[in-house]
């Protein structure tokens, strides 16, 4: 594989620097609606709302960093497809790797294709009926 480039590092570093700030302000507006919603609701939802509010602070900060490890690996899978040759080399190539399609296998493609593309152009409605009548054949 090829080696990173610094601009792609440079990139990276930003996206995961703003993604943690991100992270940071939605827990913090979370807690805060939590906080708002336990004040003004005296509904049966209370107990849940408590129970939210009892993990953001207990567990908060550990729910951040499951979330930035989760997407410092979702960025880095990106980057490699995005930004990195996965081919293999010619030098790996072998004949024992390559594989041959049959001749007759690609006329008779090309020639079925141009039965269909008549049926196609001739009458679209019988087609649709033949379709129906391999359907029924195949049970399907």
């Amino acid at each position: 594989m090829q080696t990173t480039s610094p601009i792609i590092e440079l990139a990276k570093e930003r996206a995961l620097l703003r993604f943690a700030q991100l992270a940071e302000q939605m827990v913090q507006e979370g807690a805060d609606g939590i906080r708002r919603a336990i004040r003004e609701d005296v509904s049966s939802d209370r107990k849940n709302l408590l129970g939210a509010q009892a993990f953001l602070m207990q567990d908060g900060a550990a729910f951040r960093n499951e979330l930035e490890v989760r997407f410092r690996g979702y960025l880095d899978r990106a980057m490699q497809t995005m930004y990195t040759d996965m081919r293999e080399g010619l030098q790996g190539l072998s004949a024992d790797t390559l594989s041959l399609i049959d001749d007759e296998t690609v006329e008779r493609q090309i020639e079925v294709d141009r039965v269909v593309q008549r049926l196609r152009a001739a009458d679209q409605e019988s087609l649709g009926r033949l379709s129906v009548m391999i359907s029924q054949l195949h049970n399907d």
